[in-house]
Order: structure tokens, then sequence, then C-alpha cells
């Protein structure tokens, strides 16, 4: 059955439908009230951007009918979590909010984490630039915790500082060591006007003893504590919640999160996200995902719009509310005031954005002279004179960096200098396993010229793969030069916006590959081969070493003011 005859047969009826491209894999899963109308909306209306991209890739799809749009809405949201398709929403983390963290151990320990995955007992969060360690450490001088990871057989420094009870070695201390940890937790348990009094107490007994260097480090901690309690809304005291609110328009919206905490609005979280089904069961989405993937703490309450409240009567929180006056609705205006105000800026952002790409993109078809270019794979092989070979793989897809899908890779087979086999291996590995999940690139790029190039398609001619293979080739001063394809040298205009795009991408899998290498290599191996080169003594060779820890040492090596010879030879060991 065609595509056309299957949209035809569609039920009029709630349910979840299942997007496939023509590999078979899940690329979309949603639900709707009429499987019928909505599943039609995606081929008899014009779409943008990442939607247009769903919808050329659907090659067929299944559905699955429920009893009700809630039950759909469940069911979709339970496959999400188990097929996590490329077009639904992948939320990605950079805020993490610090917090302390008793462990959940027979000795336990007292910790500063970001990571919410550890057994035991947390205390915040609280907001970032907030001097945990500093408080961590303090607490533990009155607090006599252990600090190993793992017992030791023997007393450490921190015994003889009467930092430690010593669970290691000591016998009979259990009942002791609990009541530590009691005291401990009451002490977090509060807020941060206990802390700030203990905080002071400590404090004034270091200055009777002169202990001023200890008595300041008190000092500063409750600087940071009356700066971050003077925020605390004192109409709000009683509130420990995150507000999310939602503003669409168009194919576009924005979530906005506060994150309230005892009163005070410690942190504010925001994704802009292109619409693909409709904005609240994106909405919905986020919210799934923001906790159960993300795994943020959940709060005393998350409050939400009212309109979107019936969407979770089945889900599994219990705790989200919406509200219609008071302090909470506050909060919640609050929240859709930072949605809309942040959604006009990311809205610009994204049509300059999109503008530029799809000059970008248009521009490089017609030089290759190809039609799709959704996905972008770009190589690097990083070696010194022949030691610790690797391989560094970064994908791109209309024009994002997607750093999750960056690999990197150990050359097993050689253990001298040859690029061409480095790459003939890599291009191998990586191939081999794609062709076997069906996710081939459009494009692939590699850092060199005509040698590479031809290494390159001939490794993927004798997978039986036809992919359009992208030299880019650097001059003597290994910056970008030109362009290698079907065996033709191009060059482009150095102040062009594709140019820059693709040197940036160079220079990407540059430092993706040559960070792998660093992790690998030590500075031993490199001294040794610097020590050969005519004209390099201790003094710059120190300075090679303190450049080859940045993040890219050829670019720094460039401000050095050593000659161009020894610059040559340097670059010929660091590849």
């Amino acid at each position: 059955m065609n595509l056309k005859t299957k949209i035809s047969s569609l039920p009029d009826r709630p349910g979840c439908y299942i997007m496939k491209d023509k590999y078979d894999n899940i690329i979309y899963i949603g639900k709707a009230k009429n499987l019928s109308n909505r599943v039609k909306s995606y081929f008899n209306k014009p779409h943008f951007n990442k939607t247009r991209s769903l919808v050329a890739s659907i090659n067929d799809f299944d559905f699955i009918i429920c009893n009700s749009e809630k039950e759909a809405l469940i069911l979709e949201i339970n496959l999400i979590k188990k097929y996590l398709p490329k077009y639904n929403i992948k939320l990605i983390d950079d805020t993490r909010y610090p917090y302390i963290c008793i462990t959940n151990e027979k000795y336990p320990r007292l910790l500063h984490t970001k990571d919410l995955n550890l057994k035991g007992k947390y205390f915040g969060p609280y907001p970032l630039g907030f001097s945990i360690n500093n408080i961590i450490e303090l607490l533990n001088k009155t607090y006599p915790l252990r600090k190993c990871n793992k017992l030791p057989n023997k007393i450490c420094l921190y015994k003889h500082l009467d930092q430690c009870l010593a669970p290691c070695v000591s016998k009979d201390i259990k009942t002791e060591y609990d009541n530590v940890v009691f005291n401990l937790t009451t002490l977090l348990k509060n807020d941060m006007k206990s802390i700030s009094k203990y905080f002071k107490k400590e404090m004034n007994e270091a200055s009777i003893k002169l202990e001023f260097e200890e008595a300041n480090k008190y000092k500063q901690i409750l600087r940071e504590i009356d700066s971050f309690s003077s925020k605390q809304i004192i109409e709000y005291k009683d509130i420990s919640a995150d507000v999310f609110s939602y503003y669409s328009m168009d194919e576009y919206m924005l979530i906005s999160i506060l994150i309230i905490r005892k009163g005070s609005i410690i942190g504010y979280n925001s994704y802009f996200l292109e619409i693909i089904n409709e904005a609240s069961d994106l909405f919905v989405e986020t919210i799934e995902q923001y906790y159960h993937i993300l795994k943020h703490q959940l709060p005393n309450e998350i409050i939400i719009p009212s309109e979107c409240l019936s969407y979770f009567e089945n889900s599994s929180f219990n705790n989200i509310k919406s509200y219609i006056k008071g302090h909470k609705k506050e909060l919640l205006d609050l929240s859709y005031k930072n949605a809309v105000e942040n959604y006009e800026i990311k809205i610009k952002e994204q049509e300059i954005k999109n503008q530029k790409i799809n000059k970008i993109y248009s521009e490089l078809k017609d030089i290759l002279k190809i039609d799709k270019l959704d996905r972008i794979e770009a190589y690097d092989i990083s070696h010194i004179s022949g030691v610790d070979q690797v391989a560094g793989v970064i994908v791109i897809e209309n024009g994002d960096f997607l750093k999750k899908e960056y690999r990197r890779y150990k050359i097993k087979t050689l253990n001298k200098a040859d690029d061409l086999k480095a790459l003939s291996e890599v291009l191998f590995r990586r191939n081999d396993k794609l062709l076997t999940s069906n996710l081939l690139p459009d494009l692939i790029i590699i850092d060199g010229g005509f040698l590479q190039v031809k290494t390159a398609i001939s490794v993927l001619e004798s997978m039986f793969i036809n992919l359009p293979i992208l030299g880019l080739k650097k001059n003597d001063e290994h910056k970008t030069e030109s362009l290698i394809y079907n065996n033709e040298e191009i060059y482009i205009s150095k102040k062009s916006s594709l140019f820059y795009f693709l040197e940036n991408i160079q220079d990407e899998v540059h430092r993706f590959a040559i960070s792998y290498f660093k992790s690998l290599h030590t500075n031993n191996s490199l001294s040794t081969h610097l020590k050969q080169i005519k004209g390099i003594g201790k003094v710059k060779e120190k300075e090679i070493l303190k450049i080859f820890q940045k993040e890219n040492p050829l670019e720094e090596l460039e401000k050095l003011k050593f000659s161009e010879d020894i610059k040559i030879q340097i670059r010929k060991i660091i590849k």
C-alpha cells in the first residue's frame, strides 16, 4: 500500500502515529485527537526547517488507536522514551544546579554534586556560582565525616586534624558517626538562617583562637549567604516550585522555567523549540523529559498554565498544579512574561541563523552538485610522529554541531605515521557501523588534499557506498586554502560565509581529534621529539609544552617568536 492510500484509510479516532524513513527507522512519534486529520496535515500544507525535513524523510507510518486523546498522550510519551526518535525533541541541559549530598553509605560522606543519580539525601539546589565547595570544607571541620571514596586500612591526615572519625580503623564508632550525620542533616534541612548562625559561631571561635585566616573564610561565606538571603522574596517564603510557562507563534515556542526554592528565585531555564505537532503536546513532552530524562530533582510543586493541567491527570506526576490567584499565580505570570520576552529575542536570532545557513547550504549544494545536505560528517587524524595515532569524527546537522554525536577512534592497525592508512581504517570502522544502522551522512569532509580524498573514495567504494567526499586542503601555514572535489581544486572567497563555515568545521574536528590525542599522550614523549629539533633549548621547549595544553596548539604556535623553519618542524610532529 502506497503512502497516499494509507493516509486516506486512517480512522477519525484518537491515537498515536509512528513515522518511519526508507530504512524503517522510527523518526517521529506523535499523538492526535483525530488521526486522519493530523497525519494528512503533514502532507497538505507548507512547512519549514525541521518539519519540512521530517516530511521529506517519511516513507511509511504505523498508528495505534486509543480510547481518548489523554490515553494517546500517555502512549506517545512512553513510546518516545523507548525509541527517542530523531525528530522528537531531545532536550540539552547545560544548566545543572549544585546540591549538597550526604551519601547513603554505611559511613556517609558529604559531597558537592550536580548528579542526582547518587544514593543519598540532597539539600538544595543552590544558585550557580554559590560556593558549595567552601561550605563543605568548613562543615567538614566540625562534622568529621570520612573524605575518601573507599575506606583505606590506615588513618590519614584528616584523622590527625580531627576532621574524620576514621571508620577505616576505629572500632565501635558507628553510633557516634550516625550522631554526626544526624546533626549535620538537621542543620542542612533548616533554612539559610540556621546555617548562617552556625558559621557565625564558628567564625567567632576562630577569631578567639587568633585563627584569622580561618575566620576570614567563614566571613566570606557569610557574605555570600547574606547576599543570597537578601534576594529572598518575603511574600513567597514558603514556596519551593518549578514554574513552567510557554509562548508560541507559528512554528516555534519558548518554554520558560523559574526555579524557586524557599521563596528565592535561584535560577531560570528556557528551551526554544520548533513545533512539529501541537504546542501543548510539546510543552507536556518537555516537562516529561526535563524530569525523567534530564533527571532534574522534583520540587514540592510543579506549577503550569491551567489549560495544560488536564494532560497530567493520569501521568506519573502527582505534584503538578495551577493557580488563578495569589502569589503562585504571580509567579506563573512572571514565567509567562519571561517566555514572551525571550521568544522575541530567540525568533530574531533564529531567523538570522536560518537565512545564513540556507544561503551557505545552497552555495555548497551548487558547488558539489548535490540535492540533499541534512547531515555532514568530518574526519581528522592526529598524532606526534606516528605515536598514539587517533581520529576524530564530528557531526553537523542543519548548521548545528551535534557534540553528543562526536566520536573518537584510536588507530589499531599502525605503529608508525601513515595518515592515509589511519584515515582508511577509521573510515571503514565508522561507515561499516553507519551502514548497519542506516545512518550514512549526505556529505563527508576530510581534512586533507587530493591523496586523502582519493583514499576516502577508494575505501567507500570497496564498501559499495556512494557518498560525496569533500577535502579541505591547508596551506603551509596550516590554514584552510581550497576545496578538493571531483578531482578538482576549487577556490572560494575567504571572506564568504561558506568559507568561514567550512573552516570552522575543519578547526572543530581538528580540535576534537587533538584533544583526544592529548588525553592519551604525555609531555614526556613530545619533549623527546622536540629535543631532536635544532634550535630548541629548554626555554623554547617549555613554551611549546605550554601551548600544547591549550585548545588549539598550532594556532598558538603562530604567536611564538620562533623562526619559520622551527615552526615547520614543530607542525610536522604535531599533526
